[in-house]
Formats: C-alpha cells, sequence, structure tokens
C-alpha cells in the first residue's frame, strides 16, 4: 500500500460511565497509526459526552465531524466507503492497538477484517450469522468495491444495501452490519491473520455494555471485568481475542428457532 490508510472512528455515547468505552483508542491510535488522517465521526452524543471524546480526539491529531442527528452505524459505513477514494479503515472508540499496522496490504482484496464465526446470540436471540467483525475493517479498494457492488446488486436487484443490518425469519436469523457484503464478496473479503489479531484487541460493547451483559451469563462477568482492566491495567488485554475466540465457539447455533417476534 503506497500510502497509509485514511482512518475512520465513529463515536456513540450516551452514559458518563461508558465514556471510556469511546475514547479509549485515542491512548494507542498512534502506535497503529502514527501518519494517518484520522476522522473522528461523532454521532449525536450528549454534550457532556462529546466534549471530552472531542477533546481526546483532538490531543492525539483527529479531525472532528460533529452530527447534530443520530444515524445508523451501518449507513456510515456505508456513506464513507462508497464514497471513499483511497484505502480506508474503521476502527470502533473500544480498540487497543498494540503495534503499528498502518503498513498492512491485503493485496488484491475489497474487504478484510476479523471473521466472526456465525453463532447462537443470547442477546439478539437470533442466530447472528458470520462476517467480518466492523470494529476494525479495512477496504483497501473503495473504487473497485463500489463498482463490484454495483455488479451484485444489478444481477440480484432485490439485495438493497449490503450494508444494512437486519433481522429476518424464518428461524430469525440476523446479518448484522456488512455481513451480507461479507458473504456477497465471497474470496474477496480477506480475514485477519492470528498474527495481523495479535496486533489489536477489541473489548465489544463499549457503548452498551450493562445491556448486553447481563444476557450473557459467565461470559457477561468476564466481558465487565476486562472492561474494568481497560481502566486500571492496559497491557493486561494483549491476546484478549483468544479468549473472545473460545466464547463464539461455545455458542453453536442448534438450528431451534429463534425468539417470538
Amino acid at each position: 500500500m503506497a500510502s497509509p490508510p485514511k482512518v475512520y472512528i465513529i463515536t456513540w455515547c450516551r452514559a458518563p460511565e461508558l465514556l471510556y468505552g469511546s475514547t479509549l483508542i485515542f491512548e494507542t491510535l498512534r502506535v497503529g497509526f502514527p501518519d494517518s488522517e484520522v476522522v473522528v465521526v461523532e454521532n449525536a452524543s450528549p454534550p457532556d459526552l462529546r466534549a471530552p471524546i472531542v477533546a481526546a480526539a483532538e490531543a492525539v491529531g483527529c479531525t472532528v465531524r460533529l452530527n447534530d442527528d443520530e444515524k445508523p452505524h451501518w449507513a456510515h459505513l456505508e456513506e464513507l466507503t462508497l464514497s471513499a477514494e483511497e484505502p480506508i479503515v474503521f476502527l470502533d472508540p473500544d480498540i487497543i492497538l498494540w503495534d503499528r499496522i498502518d503498513r498492512w496490504d491485503f493485496g488484491d482484496a475489497l474487504m478484510a477484517g476479523r471473521y466472526l464465526p456465525e453463532f447462537d446470540d443470547p442477546f439478539s436471540d437470533t442466530l447472528t450469522l458470520s462476517r467480518l467483525h466492523t470494529s476494525h475493517l479495512w477496504f483497501p479498494r473503495p473504487g473497485a468495491l463500489k463498482a463490484r457492488i454495483a455488479e451484485i446488486q444489478r444481477k440480484r436487484f432485490q439485495a438493497g444495501s449490503l450494508f444494512e443490518s437486519k433481522m429476518l425469519p424464518p428461524g430469525w436469523w440476523r446479518w448484522d452490519t456488512a455481513a451480507v457484503l461479507f458473504h456477497a464478496l465471497g474470496h474477496e473479503a480477506v480475514r485477519f491473520s492470528d498474527a495481523e489479531l495479535d496486533a489489536y484487541d477489541h473489548l465489544f460493547c463499549g457503548s452498551h455494555l450493562p445491556m448486553v451483559a447481563p444476557m450473557l451469563g459467565a461470559w457477561g462477568g468476564l466481558m465487565s471485568e476486562s472492561h474494568q482492566r481497560a481502566q486500571t491495567d492496559l497491557p493486561s488485554l494483549k491476546g484478549l481475542w483468544r479468549q473472545q475466540e473460545v466464547f463464539f465457539a461455545s455458542r453453536p447455533w442448534s438450528g431451534r428457532v429463534g425468539g417470538q417476534a
């Protein structure tokens, strides 16, 4: 890749006690992307929570765009990706970067990220289908991706947005953000290697932990504990992704019908 990719971080916070989850990335951002242009899209957080997010972003050289009205996360990704001309990366705010990663090269891939398998999701009560997780997602060739999406949509004329998240029967299946795109692209969507996964960690649920953790049983306790360590002992979280892999593997889909509508 000739030049560092442009980075987008979308922030959203609704409670003071969760502010750490919207600012964590700025502690290590320049470890991973020392020279990249970084744009923070602040997605209509309340003013008292927006101010510290903006301050943390600007302190490490980010440009901040302020949204007055909240916009769905998938819609941000679609708009920013399909309007880009150069390589771009999306990072969630609850990411820790351990190594420099701005020089990663995914060859001819149209999309690259952390692969999550399909799993029985206790929070949404759905079969959540496999995808590349949007917490750290690369689009190395946005122009080629736009052309490929247009080609897909011409043939599959009722596909609609390939970024939009949705839950549909039978069985109540969930396509989370960009899951449809991942499946549509096939081999053109590349999964991070273990070495690439070792270069960063992601908390999960940095903006909404209290909503999710109670639904996860013992795993919710482990997630809450990792969130606490993110505020007190950041280095101890290195390799957290391996523990998260155990969780996903522990939730295979049983073929049951999901919850009632």
